[in-house]
């Protein structure tokens, strides 16, 4: 097998084993950013909720499988109790402690003067608005992706 094609067998490999999760409570927004996605050659796996994405993130684990990239929006639906309350930022947060080399886009309608969305910025993670710009939603994947696939990168022959 020449190099080229183990290069092209490590790609297929690794769309086979990774995913982009996408985690929008709304179900149009989630609907449209799952066609794009998959429209663009990803895998994607789609939650309403935070509790339903935790358990499609443990049910790919125990398949060998990996998310490589998380869109995920900022605020949801109550799910879970009043008092305890879990939005993108904090998921995130959760996230990135199990999955550190995992980029996060947070994804809100809610504005600049939101305090959560300027923290968000203040980290330095990535921020997009919906409704989505096409372009800017599609390269910030492509980035993620690349980015990804290099640190997991295992040098061929």
């Amino acid at each position: 097998m020449g190099l080229e094609q183990q290069a092209d067998k490590w790609e297929q490999d690794f769309k086979n084993c990774h995913y982009i999760l996408l985690l929008e409570d709304d179900e149009g927004v989630r609907a449209l950013g799952k066609q794009i996605l998959e429209g663009g050659g990803y895998r994607v796996i789609a939650a309403s909720h935070i509790p339903e994405a935790l358990n499609a993130i443990l049910e790919q684990e125990e398949l060998g499988q990996t998310p490589s990239s998380v869109v995920t929006d900022l605020n949801f639906k109550p799910f879970i109790p009043p008092d305890k309350p879990l939005d993108g930022l904090k998921f995130k947060k959760i996230f990135s402690r199990l999955h550190p080399d995992v980029e996060v886009l947070l994804a809100t309608s809610s504005t600049d003067a939101d305090p959560r969305v300027k923290e968000y910025r203040g980290s330095g993670e990535s921020v997009i608005g919906k409704p989505f710009d096409l372009d800017e939603f599609c390269n910030w994947v492509a980035r993620s992706e690349e980015r990804f696939r290099r640190r997991r990168e295992v040098p061929l022959g």
